[in-house]
């Protein structure tokens, strides 16, 4: 099976919210802010269509040649900070370890170095998810002192969580 990235478009939208209610069903280290249940395509494919044009925001999308989706990545600005971009990464458990994640933040660093407008990107990674810790820390994001917390995931258990940034001039 040859998977592909690319940009998330517009006649997306059905597709990702799919994607995304899968994603949350299976894995405890990803965690929608958006409530799916209420989110319609039309709205969803307005935000993408709006997010094509934009430099301060970016959506790729793991498909294969059927289009169908297995994974994302999305970095939009990070509305608590300024010239801040909040990154997130999930990839279907059924083909985690093929070097997905890693591509599509090589692809995010491109975006970010190329056309982005942010300064800084950032995210926030559960401690116990080492796999995704050892990618960005091999990508030179940084960890923010005392940004420690504990929250719940998916399935309702407290799990510590930590900060991480990347800065422009840290690449």
């Amino acid at each position: 099976m040859e998977l592909y990235i690319r940009g998330a478009e517009p006649s997306d939208a059905p597709a990702i919210i799919k994607l995304l209610r899968q994603l949350q069903a299976e894995s405890t280290t990803f965690e929608v802010v958006e409530n799916l249940d209420t989110l319609i395509p039309e709205q969803l494919s307005m935000s993408l269509a709006e997010i094509q044009i934009s430099t301060d925001a970016l959506i790729l999308v793991v498909v294969n040649e059927q289009n169908d989706f297995y994974g994302i990545l999305t970095a939009l600005p990070n509305s608590t900070a300024l010239h801040q971009t909040e990154i997130g990464v999930a990839i279907l458990q059924k083909i985690q370890g093929m070097g997905l994640g890693q591509a599509l933040m090589e692809n995010l660093l491109d975006w970010f170095v190329e056309y982005s407008s942010s300064q800084q990107l950032f995210l926030t990674v559960q401690i116990q998810n080492k796999r995704a810790r050892h990618l960005y820390e091999k990508m030179n994001f940084k960890y923010i002192e005392r940004s420690n917390q504990k929250t719940m995931h998916a399935q309702g258990v407290l799990v510590e969580t930590i900060d991480m940034i990347l800065e422009e001039k840290d690449l």
